[in-house]
């Protein structure tokens, strides 16, 4: 798609994070709820004020994780040169080719087996439909 991989770095985890936010909001609503506070009640304003309670812990957790996940992108060298590299460029070899050639050979003998060789009595029973 042409993205650049920082962009698409971010997005997936804007979407990742969403679920999770929703979440801690959803703990802390209770947690508040179990506290006393009222949240369903009351004028629009007085609705507002007992947001409150729960938007600052959402931030400060929020603020928390992101530091986290900062730490742990710096760490681990996120950004340190404009090209992404990779350790290892795997290709097909030999031994990959064999595997798939055995694996073919051997799933055409048995669905062979299956389909055009009788099986004695006894065995019969013991297949499922």
């Amino acid at each position: 798609m042409r993205v650049k991989f920082e962009f698409a770095f971010a997005m997936s985890m804007a979407m990742r994070y969403v679920p999770t936010l929703a979440q801690e909001a959803y703990s802390i609503m209770d947690a508040q709820k179990a506290r006393g506070v009222e949240l369903d009640k009351g004028n629009p304003i007085r609705r507002i004020r007992n947001i409150v309670p729960i938007i600052v812990p959402l931030i400060i957790v929020s603020i928390r994780r992101a530091l986290s996940i900062a730490e742990s992108m710096e760490s681990r060298g996120f950004g340190a040169c404009e090209k992404r590299t990779y350790m290892d460029r795997l290709r097909f070899r030999k031994g990959d080719w064999v595997v798939v050639l055995v694996s073919v050979l051997v799933l055409a003998f048995v669905l062979y087996i299956r389909l055009f060789v009788a099986l004695p009595e006894w065995m019969l029973w013991s297949l499922p439909l």
